[in-house]
Order: structure tokens, then sequence, then C-alpha cells
């Protein structure tokens, strides 16, 4: 098959020959080289460092001009876009959230310590750091019992993956009688990964409520690893939520745009309901995988309570659970479709593997109807893989502990795994849908973090995380990722990480991946070899 390499304008992005063939770039003020690598130095791939958090790396602060900003440690999801300003100087925006436990860290804009999103912004020709800031200046919380929102501040707890959705996700037009309903605002959503009591928040980036945060009572309260807004144009707005818990549920929230109101009222994000995804005879995962159809539980009579007892209630009501659910990412290619995945976990005495999951819709506009599930595949048997899997590390004869993904609008899954504090290196795989293959694209660097290395930082504990689709901002074929580095960094940084783009050739269909990178600085360059 074809494969691509980027081949640098050294002149123009001041970037060494050598570190092209190895397949990474550092960035002109990232700190440091790529914290992760292609699985492959054939294949096309390459890395690039953008931001790294360190004792000695600092960013111009975007709203006080002086270089006193810093890339924080436990660096986790992520949203990229291109604003007017962006498009007028040839940068893009990044918001990144940033899994810091509530007492972790100094305080931030928002008034408190703990987790936070900072927004960056970055040149488009060399990836050099602009600039960056924190995102969150104001926070609203929901008071149930006068049923308002309290502005304030509050200590967020481990804000995990994110979610920008396309802004189609919040608006839509009544074809009938003209009326327009929603926003045009672009609105972060994210949770806390803080046990059962975590809550949901949207983070509205533009706009009229610019930098504020409000707290989604309807969403309920649970682990949360993600909530991902089902992009299709229409009077709903789907939210899918997944629990990080062992075991937890999924749950989609419905609800409906409005004409009038603020921001996330006008998105759709208040006064919806909250439905549980069940299996129909199954009410926990097991060692077998779940194909089946599903239904939705109303769960709204809980919804707004504590988690405990929405949890309590999914239980009573038969709700699935599953072994870890993890990120899940609607298919751009069909708006019926979500993927998510479990990392896997001993449940009940029961070993459950990580798994590839498709959530099916009979119908998005009516996800109340349910649909059918079907498991895509298994990392401990890569049999499940129908077209195979293919892995340019020796001896890999598994995938483990999946955990951030996103998708391409090519039926393409890019899967994450967290490996934890394990000598097993993190890898960043791809998952074909229609080919139901699995091939390793990226792999944590061996000198930074297995004992022993040349560049070694003290823990062999690291995950990579945060991906999300670049192509409309950087150019097809990229992708933005992060890595956590987990060793402790006292005061502000908490942890090590860094930020990171990633060119993945497969990702763009053949023969039009040549020389549409978009990249001013990048030019592509064509090169084949055998698969």
């Amino acid at each position: 098959m074809q494969r691509f390499m980027i081949v640098a304008l050294v002149a123009a992005a001041g970037i060494a020959a050598p570190a092209l063939a190895q397949g990474t770039i550092t960035g002109p003020n990232a700190g440091a080289t790529p914290y992760m690598l292609p699985a492959s130095n054939s294949s096309g791939v390459q890395f690039v460092s953008i931001a790294t958090t360190g004792a000695n790396i600092f960013y111009n602060n975007l709203d006080t001009g002086l270089a006193t900003y810093r890339n924080v440690g436990i660096p986790d999801g992520l949203g990229i876009y291109r604003d007017a300003d962006d498009i007028a100087n040839n940068t893009f925006s990044v918001v990144q959230n940033h899994e810091l436990g509530a007492t972790s860290g100094i305080v931030r804009a928002h008034g408190s310590t703990g987790a936070f999103v900072s927004q960056w912004k970055v040149r488009r020709n060399d990836f050099g750091v602009v600039g960056g800031r924190d995102l969150i200046q104001g926070v609203n919380t929901f008071n149930n019992a006068t049923n308002s929102f309290v502005a304030g501040t509050t200590q967020f707890g481990r804000f995990c993956s994110a979610d920008l959705a396309a802004q189609s996700a919040y608006k839509w037009m009544d074809p009938t009688t003209g009326t327009v309903y929603g926003t045009d605002s672009r609105i972060l959503l994210n949770g806390e990964e803080s046990g059962a009591e975590g809550r949901a928040f949207a983070n509205i980036i533009d706009g009229p409520e610019a930098r504020q945060s409000y707290q989604l009572p309807d969403l309920a309260r649970f682990s949360w690893e993600n909530a991902v807004s089902n992009p299709l144009s229409q009077r709903k707005t789907i939210v899918a939520g997944t629990d990080d818990s062992t075991p937890g549920q999924v749950y989609f929230y419905v609800g409906d745009k409005q004409a009038t109101g603020n921001t996330i009222e006008r998105a759709g994000l208040m006064n919806g309901k909250t439905y549980g995804m069940r299996v129909p005879g199954i009410a926990l995962e097991g060692a077998a995988p779940i194909n089946s159809t599903f239904t939705m539980v109303d769960k709204s009579a809980t919804q707004r309570g504590t988690g405990a007892a929405f949890q309590q209630s999914s239980r009573d009501l038969g709700v699935t659970e599953f072994a870890r659910p993890e990120d899940s990412a609607w298919n751009p290619s069909n708006p019926n479709q979500l993927i998510w995945v479990n990392t896997g976990g001993t449940v009940n005495g029961v070993p459950v593997p990580t798994r590839i999951y498709s959530a099916d819709f009979t119908d998005i506009a009516n996800p109340e109807l349910g649909g059918n599930i079907t498991m895509l595949g298994q990392g401990n048997d890569f049999s499940t893989f129908g077209g195979g899997v293919t892995s340019f590390t020796p001896g890999t004869t598994t995938a483990n502990s999946f955990d951030n993904i996103a998708m391409s609008r090519f039926n393409q899954v890019l899967i994450q795994e967290d490996v934890g504090n394990n000598a097993r290196l993190g890898r960043l795989w791809m998952y074909d849908l229609v080919t139901d293959s699995m091939l390793e694209i990226g792999i944590s660097d061996s000198t930074r973090f297995l004992s022993g290395g040349s560049q070694y930082l003290g823990t062999q504990d690291e995950e990579t995380s945060g991906i999300v689709d670049a192509w409309d901002t950087i150019g097809p074929g990229w992708w933005l990722i992060n890595m956590q580095a987990h060793y402790g960094i006292a005061g502000e940084l908490v942890e090590g990480g860094q930020l990171m783009a990633v060119f993945i050739p497969q990702t763009v269909p053949t023969p039009g991946a040549v020389a549409v990178l978009g990249l001013g600085g990048l030019m592509a360059a064509r090169r084949r070899r055998s698969k």
C-alpha cells in the first residue's frame, strides 16, 4: 500500500533532517523531543512535540502578555478549532483538560485549585506556541433546591476526556418555520472522573458567555470519562456519557435545543432526560462479548440527585454494566453509530478483556428507540479482528487497556492505550471498521519510559491521551494528542506531560494524501513500500 513521509523545508521550518528521518519533529519552543514515536520508521507517521511540562519551560500568557504560562501536567482531553483570529494569523487554537485532583496545583483563573482547562494558540507553519492561558474564568454550579445556577467557584476534580463537538451539534434551523434553535458558541464538554459524585460541565469558549463554565445537572453524576455530543444538526441534542467505574454504565442524555435562554439552554444541554443502555438479559458484561439489541431506560427520576442514588437506580432498572467504559466517539460518516471502548478488568471475580463496542441506533432522530450493540474486537484475542492485526513491535500478541479514542471521517478509530505502571510501552492503534483490522501507529519513547533509558523520566507509568482529529484545523491526516508522564513535580506542575501533533497518512485516502497536508512550512513527498 502507499505510505507518505513528511519532508521538511528546513530553511522555512528550522527542523533538523535527522529528526525527520526518525519520524519526529521538535517544535521550536516545545522544550523536548516527542514523547511518542512511530511504531515503524517506514510508515510515514510523524510525531511533533508542541509544548512540554518542565521546570524551566514557560510560554507567553495570552491574558497578561508575560512569559509566565506553563503546560501543567496530567494533560488529558483535547479540543481543536480555528476562529477568525486564527485564520488571520495562520494559527490554530487548542483547549486541554488537566486531570488534577481537587486539591492539587495552584489556584487557577476560576478561583480554585484542582483540575482546569488550558487554552493555547499554536502556529500552523511550524507548531510554535504563541501562548496559553486558563480558559475558565467563571463557574456556575447548580443548586437543586432553588433550581438555579450559582455563580462563584468550585474545586474541579480530575477532568478526564473532553469533547469539542462540531458547532452543528448545538444549532438547528427548522426548515418549515425558519426558526433557529441553539447557539453558535463553541462548547467543550468534560466531566469529573472522581467517583460516583462526579459532575459534568459545559465550558463555553466564545460568544456572549465566553470563558464561563456551567454544571450540567441533567446529565447526572457518575465517574465521568467523557461527555460526547452527536454532531448531527437536529432539534435534539444527544450526549453520550461513559461511567469509568468497575463496573460502569453507558448513558445518553437527550434534550431539545431552544430559541431563547442562556448558552447551554439554547444548546439543549438543560431540562432533557438521561437514559441508560440496557441489554436484555445481561446485567453485567462478562468473559463473553455482548452482541445484542439494546433499549433505553429512562433515568430522569434520579438524574438530578446524588450519584449514589443514580447508580442504585441504574441497577434497580437493569441498566447493563460494563468493565470500565472509557472514551466514546460518534462516527462522522454515520450519525447513528457510537463507538466506545472498555478498559476491561476483573468484575465479580471474572476477568473481562479490553474491548471495542459499537452502538448502532435504529434512528438517531428518535434515540429512545434503542438499537443494536456489537463487539468489534478485543485486545487479548487478535483473532477477533477478521482483517488481522499489524504490529511492528516484536513479541506483541495483545492490545491492552483501551482508553481514549477518536474517529476519522473514513470509518477508522484511533485508540490509545493506558497501560499504567507497567514495563509494556503504551501504543496508539488504528482500527478500521471496513476491513476489521488493527494497525499499530505509535509507541511511547523507550528512552524516557523504560528504566535505564538515556532520557529516563523516573517512571514507567505513562499514558498517551486526548486524541482528536485535526483535519480541518492543521490539515488532512493530522491529529492532536498528549502524553501523561506520571512522575511527581512539586507546586504548579504536579506531574509531567506533553502536547503533540501526529501525522498519520493511513487516515488519508490514497492517492489524495499527496500534497494536501495544509501545513505552511511542510510539504508531502510520496514513498512506496510493501505492507
